[in-house]
């Protein structure tokens, strides 16, 4: 954090990625695809350098345009930052810990998938990061390491940005490992309607498992609660089983 002083007033601007809150960064993120990701719209630049600021419009118009560009452009929020993904969180005084995806049940799989289409936060970590109990000892010693914070919006923003993308790469190696991914081989008039598409894949999981149970609600009560992966295969089994099917067929 560096002091910026705008007309002899001194304002904080963040100068770390570990000073961008989630609520700071969603709204940056938000502006700039109000402006089509056009990096170069200086009232974008204005825009970010307000919230940063945490200050409204007219302090910003009293710095001239060429001057917010050269303190917008060269930014850390345009660059690669990595930050390590924390095992904990401390969330209204409670410890939260990062779940096992190994041990991700279908339920918990598909409601993140309905959760990500439309970037809810706030659930997304309430599934990704669950409450523990700990000893008193350990209490007093985390609490030295992980910064309380009241809600889920003032939580680092690349924290939960790098969970999520960090829960992606762990979905995407299981799909592929189960050979469940996209058929880039079907020809484009074969593909289903986009806008179909998009409305199937919001309630994906949920859609594919009625089907699957024949909207037998105790069947899909029964898979909602085994592990992913358990799951992965019983599709893959399904995926051979109607190729195999379709071969004879035609055959």
């Amino acid at each position: 954090m560096i002091k910026l002083i705008i007309k002899n007033k001194k304002y904080n601007y963040p100068t770390s990625p570990k000073e961008i809150s989630l609520k700071k960064g969603v709204e940056i993120e938000g502006a700039l695809k109000d402006f089509n990701n056009d990096l170069n719209n200086i009232e974008f630049k204005k825009f970010m350098l307000s919230t940063l600021l945490n200050v409204d419009y007219n302090v910003v118009n009293l710095i001239n345009d060429d001057d917010i560009s050269t303190i917008i452009d060269d930014h850390y929020f345009f660059k690669d930052n990595s930050i390590t993904i924390p095992s904990f969180i401390r969330l209204k005084r409670k410890y939260l810990k990062l779940i096992d995806f190994e041990k991700l049940i279908v339920e918990e799989y598909g409601q993140i998938e309905i959760m990500l289409n439309d970037l809810k936060y706030e659930e997304i970590i309430s599934v990704l990061y669950q409450p523990i109990k700990l000893p008193l000892f350990k209490r007093i010693f985390y609490k030295l390491f992980f910064t309380n914070v009241n809600e889920i919006y003032d939580l680092n923003y690349y924290v939960i940005k790098g969970v999520i993308n960090y829960y992606l790469q762990y979905i995407n190696k299981l799909v592929e490992e189960y050979g469940l991914g996209e058929n880039k081989n079907v020809p484009k008039d074969q593909t289903p309607d986009k806008i179909e598409l998009t409305q199937l894949e919001k309630f994906g999981t949920y859609h594919l498992l009625f089907s699957i149970c024949e909207d037998d609600i105790v069947k899909v009560d029964y898979w909602l609660k085994k592990d992913i992966r358990t799951f992965f295969k019983f599709l893959l089994y399904s995926k051979v089983k109607n190729t195999s099917i379709k071969s004879q067929s035609s055959n």
